[in-house]
């Protein structure tokens, strides 16, 4: 597919992936890969119904599509899933790529009255308090605008991805997170998030197989700044502070 257009949002320039060249050429071929309309395709005989922001793809001819290793391709493709930018379902003929928020960000609004409703939305955020927030609790951020109870649904669904475990939503965690979207924004907390998965140690793969749940970051403030702003380099004694980390739960 070659002729077309796809929409890139300056506000990629807030996620962290944009600092790695390589990332954004997966994240660009996935979105000039992804059909702007439903339709099928045959995969080794099978019809295969494809959503508007869908395509299907064998992780080596992709790999070699944009010039770059079969294994960097996994770990980014990991990294997208991560931010939710993107999901994935494998199958014998491939992997099919959902982009998520495809139609909100991709389709043309046809209608004057939804760009005045959005408009009307919008002036009516920004005038509320800080991240975003207004009194009926929606919290503003690169995935919209977000309810308390659609952000938790998205936090435990992101470590239970991670974790291969199935955390619940609870009224405690509803209010840690809440306590910490007082000075954070969602976006932040994702962020904090994606930083902690980076490190297999969260994930459960430590000498006591111990992982961490919900409540491990949005305990506090602090636990939160911690790995918004951890460091991509491993600080010289980090061999001391892995050891030491079980003291810290």
């Amino acid at each position: 597919m070659t002729k077309g257009y796809v929409k890139v949002y300056r506000k990629l320039r807030d996620n962290p992936i944009y600092k790695n060249s390589k990332a954004v050429h997966i994240l660009i071929e996935c979105l000039f890969r992804a059909s702007h309309k439903d339709h099928s395709i045959f995969l080794e005989r099978q019809r295969v119904a494809l959503k508007s922001g869908q395509f299907c793809m064998g992780y080596r001819e992709f790999s070699e599509s944009v010039s770059l290793s079969v294994s960097v391709i996994y770990y980014w493709f990991d990294v997208l899933e991560v931010e939710r930018i993107l999901e994935r379902k494998s199958s014998p003929s491939g992997t099919i790529v959902t982009i998520l928020n495809w139609d909100e960000y991709q389709k043309v609004e046809r209608k004057v009255e939804r760009k005045k409703n959005a408009s009307r939305t919008q002036i009516e955020l920004n005038k509320n308090g800080k991240n975003g927030k207004n009194g009926n609790n929606i919290y503003k951020g690169t995935l919209g605008n977000l309810k308390l109870s659609e952000i938790l649904n998205k936090y435990i669904d992101l470590i239970n991805s991670n974790t291969k475990k199935n955390f619940r939503e609870t009224s405690g965690r509803k209010e840690k997170l809440k306590a910490r979207l007082k000075n954070y924004s969602y976006d932040d907390i994702l962020l904090a998030l994606t930083n902690m998965f980076k490190d297999p140690f969260y994930k459960g793969k430590n000498d006591r197989g111990w992982v961490a749940n919900p409540d491990f970051l949005i305990r506090n403030d602090e636990q939160v700044d911690r790995f918004i702003n951890i460091g991509s380099k491993k600080p010289n004694n980090f061999e001391n502070e892995k050891t030491s980390r079980f003291n810290n739960f």
